[in-house]
């Protein structure tokens, strides 16, 4: 093999060698968090799911970048990316019902939460309702557990 050739080759490995790795970083990367979220809100999220006898067994988590993923016992996986505009429009609605209602907790069998967390900040808000029952403090709670679920509702089945 003459050193015009051997130089196409390695040429042409390396070409292929970057396309591969510029794929596959591109599809393994994660979107950064929209404008709406400050640095002190990086590392917070947002849960919602289920309760049974006060154990939670499944449970859905959305990430400030948009991840959503689905948490059964120890496992997670990656459903999907919500839109920047419907995350920043998620985070509007539950501050203003963290602000609105500060305490919901009613405990039964069979409850619906929503959880967010921030360990930056050193915050912690829950709301838990029985979804059987409808009421003042837990009316748009439930409205943005069902907008949350539908966000994952394909997942689902």
């Amino acid at each position: 093999m003459d050193k015009k050739n051997k130089h196409r080759i390695y040429f042409l490995l390396f070409v292929i060698l970057s396309v591969t790795f510029y794929l596959i970083t591109g599809c393994t990367s994660v979107p950064k968090p929209p404008d709406c979220i400050n640095k002190s809100a990086l590392n917070a999220v947002l849960s919602w799911g289920e309760s049974k006898n006060g154990e939670i067994d499944e449970y859905y988590i959305l990430k400030m970048n948009g991840e959503i993923s689905k948490v059964k016992g120890d496992i997670s996986s990656r459903l999907s990316f919500m839109p920047p505009d419907s995350l920043c429009e998620i985070l509007k609605e539950i501050g203003r019902l963290i602000i609105e209602v500060q305490s919901l907790n009613v405990p039964a069998d069979h409850n619906n939460f929503i959880m967010y967390k921030n360990p930056d900040r050193d915050y912690f808000f829950r709301a838990l309702w029985n979804p059987e029952f409808d009421n003042s403090g837990n009316r748009d709670f439930k409205k943005l557990y069902s907008r949350l679920d539908n966000l994952i509702d394909k997942e689902k089945k």
